[in-house]
């Protein structure tokens, strides 16, 4: 699997992956403006020359945001989620974060596996965060016990 930084061209592409992977997808639009701002950068996992996922991450001081993560339908559930995960990872701390977080529904048992797999550690709940109703889990992965996990 090759990961590059997203750019332009990329979007329809990851446009049909949002669809695949979540109830409220992000249109081309929104895709469109997120890259537009430098505290933004959005990764994209390729396979034989073909997106198969794609990560975003916004850069607060030392901090990152997970925005999105999904990986095509065709090909889950076979590491390349985590493995775009780990690569970005690898980088945001080389970079000089110091933690990142994301929010994820708390009935997607197998995205918390992977998080959980990769270090992250549920902190905190946001009540009804998807569409009013559904609650999220705050995870967090701190730098130390990302080098302490790969060294």
């Amino acid at each position: 699997m090759k990961i590059r930084e997203m750019q332009q061209g990329d979007i329809p592409a990851v446009v049909e992956i949002e669809n695949q992977n979540f109830r409220e997808p992000w249109t081309e639009a929104i895709f469109k403006e997120e890259m537009a701002q430098g505290t933004r950068t959005y990764y994209i996992a390729e396979l034989e020359d073909r997106i198969i996922g794609y990560m975003g991450l916004i850069w607060i001081l030392d901090e990152g945001h997970i925005t999105n993560v999904a990986i095509d339908a065709n090909h889950q559930g076979m590491g390349y989620g985590r493995e775009l995960m780990t690569y970005v990872a690898n980088l945001a701390f080389e970079k000089g974060l110091t933690s990142m977080t994301l929010e994820v529904r708390a009935s997607n048992a197998r995205a918390i596996h992977v998080y959980e797999s990769l270090g992250f550690i549920n902190e905190g709940t946001r009540p009804k965060y998807y569409e009013g109703r559904e609650d999220a889990y705050i995870m967090w992965l701190y730098k130390e016990a990302w080098n302490e996990r790969t060294v």
